[in-house]
């Protein structure tokens, strides 16, 4: 078994939703489609967005079919996951597994794509036509009305290097781009073979070569002032990119962080001063932001901050490593405490907000004027892709606007989210040895599910119904993150410990998982008794790539 993921070809991809849909009505797992009415979309940016929420830079924006997933659900902005020099295979090795596990306060140590750039750039491709082409497919709404904002780090020489310009350089005219062409091509045939109902060779053409037009840039903690903006300055007026860039709750300073988090009823986490030492100050923050906002107004772009960065603490074990970044609620009064401040300094500041949004707060984050809204500890909770549905109806049921931040609702939210002195945590769950049952298990006791729901990445389905039910682990989707043996019921790890479907006999021979793989001769199984299982998932998924009649 490999943590590298293999991207699905566009083919594939387009095979594998409309072959869903045929047989469960559902695309990559996503049964209840969002639907936005005409005339929603507002202008963000200078181009149409129907509703300005959606995943943050991370797993969910990390491959199509993750993308593609959140569209249909009701995303409508994209954070794509961050690129860098360092890619690949190199960055892979070099990222400690499991590396997420979000079942309370969330943890991390992951940061930029495992894919290498180029593959990085075709799967934005790839989502970006297949979200157009699906959203005519099933009248979701506007296909104009959804953004890709692109994510970069974590130096200048980095980003100015010839493999990040092409990335920035492509994705802003992706025309000439082979995955393009091909994939449009691949449209067209569909079309004239009737694989589609409603969509057109007029919508197929009218699909732009503009993937995004602006970048959030991603720094390293510890980047100096005069290099974050040299950075924006130069996406600013050489790339011309509305610019957005993020920022660390170290801005908070080490007291008022420690504070917030102890009266949280998170003292256990531990942290030193470090990172809010060598991080951006606030007496530095505030003057180079007013002046990349004076650049941006030059360049008649946007340039905004996204609040905030995950936390860097010390590892407890829940991921692996020696350090791993705080995120999710833990997060959310730490960014709004940025917010805040950063508002009374410069009140024009536009703001970008990711720090703890979830299903019932984001409208209020929306109303405040912090926009877009994006998120990812909440998707990897149980309720999965299906918040992003809850938070669509929304702003479906309801207008919105792209407004100015309105300080008094900013600080009421920030108020909020503050403790009321020393007590009880809230909802934290205690740290503590829980007693779990033997994890060698073939298949769970009871096929709960769960494990489906908070993969980002789609690698684990269910198959059949009632007590024939069971999870099939697919391989060639999954980088090993590890948060679906965060939250098995019964202290297993899925991708390790459920039926394990293989794209390709190397990785079939290389892992200890029971499992199969179809081959030329037919197909080769780990061990004796999995045929039921097989002929289930010929039977009820022959969609899956690599599956075999």
């Amino acid at each position: 078994m490999s943590d590298l993921m293999q991207p699905l070809s566009f083919e594939e991809l387009l095979n594998c939703a409309m072959g869903e849909y045929r047989a469960k009505k559902s695309i990559f797992g996503i049964s209840r489609f969002a639907v936005y009415p005409d005339g929603s979309a507002k202008s963000f940016l200078g181009k149409p967005l129907e509703a300005p929420f959606g995943p943050a830079a991370g797993p969910h924006t990390q491959m199509a079919q993750n993308i593609v997933a959140c569209y249909l659900a009701g995303a409508r902005f994209f954070e794509l996951k961050t690129v860098q020099t360092i890619d690949g295979e190199e960055l892979s090795s070099m990222i400690d597994k499991p590396c997420i596990a979000a079942k309370d306060e969330a943890y991390n140590c992951e940061w930029s794509t495992e894919l290498t750039v180029e593959q990085a750039r075709d799967e934005y491709v790839k989502a970006f036509i297949l979200c157009r082409v699906l959203c005519r497919e099933f009248s979701l709404g506007d296909p104009d009305a959804f953004q890709f904002n692109l994510s970069v780090g974590y130096d200048l020489k980095g980003i100015q290097s010839e493999k990040i310009d092409t990335f920035l350089n492509t994705l802003m005219d992706a025309g000439s781009v082979p995955v393009f062409q091909e994939s449009l091509a691949l449209c067209r045939q569909a079309v004239r073979d009737g694989v589609f109902l409603h969509v057109s060779q007029a919508d197929l053409d009218a699909i732009p070569s503009c993937i995004s037009n602006s970048v959030t840039l991603s720094t390293m903690h510890g980047c100096r002032p005069s290099e974050i903006e040299a950075i924006a300055d130069y996406l600013l007026t050489e790339k011309h990119l509305n610019t957005y860039v993020k920022l660390n709750p170290t801005l908070l300073g080490y007291s008022k962080v420690r504070r917030l988090l102890d009266d949280l009823g998170y003292s256990y986490v531990e942290f030193d001063r470090k990172h809010f030492d060598e991080d951006l100050q606030m007496e530095d923050a505030v003057p180079m932001l007013r002046r990349l906002m004076d650049v941006g107004r030059r360049e008649s772009l946007t340039f905004g901050v996204k609040l905030t960065n995950t936390f860097p603490v010390r590892s407890m074990g829940e991921v692996a490593g020696s350090e791993m970044y705080l995120s999710g609620k833990a997060l959310y009064p730490l960014s709004l405490g940025v917010a805040v401040r950063l508002h009374e300094a410069l009140p024009e500041l536009p703001v970008s907000y990711c720090g703890g949004a979830d299903g019932g707060n984001t409208r209020a984050l929306v109303d405040a004027g912090l926009c877009p809204v994006t998120m990812a500890t909440v998707l990897l909770q149980p309720a999965g892709f299906t918040t992003l549905t809850r938070i669509a109806g929304q702003f479906t049921s309801e207008g919105w606007s792209v407004s100015a931040i309105d300080g008094g609702a900013l600080s009421s939210l920030a108020g909020k989210a503050q403790p009321k002195g020393k007590g009880p945590r809230n909802a934290v769950r205690e740290r503590k040895e829980e007693l779990l049952p033997d994890p060698d298990h073939e298949q769970c006791p009871m096929v709960c599910g769960i494990c489906t729901l908070v993969c980002p990445n789609r690698a684990n389905v269910l198959i059949g119904t009632g007590k024939e039910r069971f999870v099939l682990h697919l391989d060639r989707l999954c980088n090993e993150c590890g948060n679906c043996s965060a939250f098995c019921s019964y202290g297993g790890n899925p991708y390790r410990d459920r039926l394990t479907f293989f794209s390709d006999e190397e990785a079939f021979n290389d892992s200890t998982n029971r499992g199969f793989v179809f081959t030329e001769d037919g197909v080769e199984t780990s061990d004796e008794g999995l045929e039921p299982f097989i002929a289930a998932v010929q039977k009820e998924a022959p969609y899956l790539p690599g599956v075999r009649s």
